[in-house]
């Protein structure tokens, strides 16, 4: 999706069908940092007020999973976890003037680069998105309003209960739950897995042997299915990154 995430790839689906039933739909986009405090805890703000940014960097950075294991050296040196904490270190002094300066890195980071991808590049393809939290009015006052309104992530639930009481007794959903991902997603990612793997012009970018070993582990029944999920999505990827350089090659 525009090179900018690997989240979201279930949207592509959903697009197609809301463009065939609707001709406009609401987007709760940013509801999730500025009025539920996602991404906000007690532990993170005090690094940010201490101004100790590069223990919150490492804080907020993913490990590298399995990067190490299956990026030729070259390309890990390019894509190396060091080159991203020195953007995130240089990013978050900008947010010290913010009244929730956690939520201003993640809302003018992840949702404007990643999450933003979803509504205005897939679904505005196909009808118009509304997304009031965006609103500008909406936004300002949100965004001013101060940190510890957030940290016990109960504003945005009890703003919804408080205004519509007759429905405060419905359950939201249990973030938590563990879901089973039907057998047919895995077998279509081992699939995934073995071509990679075979593919000659990916050679330069990935270790084809590791990954064909985890394909056929998966295969077999021995290697866990968190394995398969935690890699088909960056081998994708690499596979795009792979054909774009390609392709520039080519024009150059």
């Amino acid at each position: 999706m525009h090179w900018g995430t690997l989240e979201h790839a279930w949207m592509m689906r959903t697009a197609d069908y809301l463009g065939r039933i609707a001709t406009g739909i609401y987007d709760g986009i940013g509801g999730d940092v500025l009025s539920a405090g996602h991404f906000l805890d007690r532990h993170r703000l005090n690094l940010f007020e201490a101004g100790r940014f590069e223990e919150l960097a490492e804080n907020i950075l993913f490990p590298e999973g399995y990067l190490p294991r299956i990026l030729r050296p070259s390309w890990y040196r390019r894509l190396a976890r060091s080159l991203a904490l020195e953007q995130i270190v240089l990013e978050l002094p900008r947010h010290s003037a913010a009244a929730n300066p956690i939520g201003s890195f993640f809302f003018w980071n992840r949702t404007r680069r990643g999450a933003g991808l979803s509504a205005f590049t897939l679904l505005r393809r196909h009808c118009q998105v509304l997304a009031p939290f965006l609103h500008g009015a909406v936004y300002s006052l949100l965004a001013a309003l101060p940190v510890g309104m957030f940290l016990d992530h109960q504003f945005h639930t009890e703003t919804i209960n408080e205004h519509y009481p007759q429905f405060a007794h419905l359950p939201y959903e249990d973030k938590t739950s563990r879901r089973d991902v039907e057998t047919p997603f895995f077998r279509d990612a081992y699939g995934a897995l073995l071509r990679i793997a075979t593919d000659l012009t990916l050679r330069h970018i990935v270790r084809g042997e590791y990954v064909g070993a985890i394909a056929l582990r998966s295969l077999l029944g021995s290697a866990k299915r968190a394995d398969v999920v935690g890699l088909v999505s960056p081998l994708m990827y690499f596979a795009q990154i792979s054909r774009l350089c390609d392709e520039q090659l080519t024009i150059d």
